[in-house]
């Protein structure tokens, strides 16, 4: 992974970004000049958690300074920004043992940069591996904003969501997941292998489950048809998912139906 590069500051023209925009970026001893809207929109999206650049005492004020840390350089609203590599770590419980309503002592979230992509990909696989989807969510979307030939991360963010019951979210993360996990394995060759979610590679297929849990989220959301049509596309890649279906709380309205008995009744006689 090849080094961000190093961001001087001040440009001569704004156009100056341009040729940085998608790329990882360093910038050395920012000092913050407004914090509005940092803690109303973040960097790169509204109300974040945790947010960006909060220091050890969890507060950010006007005249602090930043330390150096990865970003991408993006370009939205009209200005320049940079979209921080964070991640989230509980801070102990205030030794005062003060503590909320609902009696358990308070935490906060403090970020934390990341030195390296390798450093959040591990990361962002510990917390799918402990089910801490909130967090694997996170981590997963910041790296396919920086790596978008991070297929794990296209895989966590799809499954984040689908036990977050993010369902209408989770759909369009699967798709996101189908199309560049296809990209990847149609870029690949003899000496580049593709790496998947829990040590898979291009010998196992995701897009087998990746059409299932998509056809599962279709079912759940009563689209009908189009939960058939998911499943047949698994069923396509691994006969086996059509009884799994049968199985499947997400297809509990259809395990009457004709036409789903039909179809994962004829897997079972393959």
């Amino acid at each position: 992974m090849a080094a961000p590069t190093a961001l001087t500051l001040p440009v001569t023209a704004l156009s100056d970004f341009e040729a940085l925009e998608g790329t990882r970026v360093t910038v050395l001893d920012l000092t913050v000049t407004e914090t509005f809207d940092l803690g109303r929109y973040g960097e790169d999206g509204q109300n974040l958690e945790p947010m960006p650049y909060l220091g050890e005492s969890g507060t950010l004020s006007i005249g602090d300074g930043v330390g150096e840390g990865a970003a991408v350089m993006h370009y939205g609203f009209d200005v320049a920004q940079r979209v921080p590599l964070v991640r989230s770590r509980l801070a102990a419980p205030p030794k005062n043992g003060r503590r909320g309503p609902s009696g358990a002592a308070k935490t906060r979230l403090v970020s934390v940069p990341f030195e390296t992509l390798d450093d959040l990909e591990t990361a962002m696989t510990e917390a799918h591996a402990d089910e801490r989807w909130e967090e694997a969510l996170t981590l997963a979307d910041q790296l396919v904003l920086v790596d978008p030939d991070a297929s794990p991360a296209w895989q966590i963010r799809a499954i984040s969501r689908t036990y977050l019951m993010r369902h209408e979210e989770a759909l369009g993360a699967y798709d996101d997941a189908l199309h560049h996990i296809g990209r990847l394995l149609d870029e690949a060759d003899d000496e580049v292998e593709v790496e998947f979610l829990d040590g898979g590679d291009a010998d196992t297929d995701p897009r087998a489950v990746l059409h299932f849990n998509r056809a599962c989220e279709l079912a759940f959301l009563g689209r009908r048809e189009e939960a058939f049509d998911g499943l047949r596309a698994s069923m396509a890649y691994d006969p086996n998912f059509g009884p799994a279906a049968r199985r499947d709380d997400y297809f509990k309205a259809y395990f009457r139906d004709p036409e789903f008995l039909e179809l994962t009744r004829s897997a079972t006689l393959n």
